[in-house]
């Protein structure tokens, strides 16, 4: 065997992985998403263990993408694959942010401002 294919051996098993890890740690994240209003949400402790393993998902996906596009060079794959890749790059960096909103929760119950639950929103709506 090659260099060359045992790299494309290696890679090809390396995004699979990453694939099914990442969708595996996002749909977790998304069943600990707490219920309630946003204020009640944002208290939840549960609030950022839930959304740190789907940002994890997210990362783990992202860095599958890149594999599998190492992986695969051809045109018609790359033409949707990069616009993919940036596509969850923004989503996680929301996530990041999304994430970090538990900060604002007594700022929200007291009706005063949100800076970080504002940028997640406004991210959230533009992504």
């Amino acid at each position: 065997m090659t260099d060359r294919s045992l790299s494309q051996v290696a890679g090809g098993a390396g995004w699979r992985s990453l694939f099914v890890i990442g969708g595996l740690l996002y749909v977790a994240g998304g069943f600990q998403h707490p219920q309630g209003s946003m204020a009640e949400m944002l208290a939840n402790p549960i609030w950022v263990r839930g959304h740190a393993t789907t940002l994890g998902g997210l990362l783990v996906l992202t860095a599958g993408l890149v594999l599998f596009r190492r992986a695969r060079s051809g045109a018609s794959v790359n033409r949707w694959l990069l616009p993919a890749i940036v596509a969850a790059a923004l989503e996680s960096l929301e996530m990041a942010v999304h994430t970090m909103a538990y900060v604002d929760a007594h700022a929200l119950a007291a009706s005063h401002s949100t800076p970080v639950l504002t940028t997640h929103l406004w991210l959230a709506t533009l992504l």
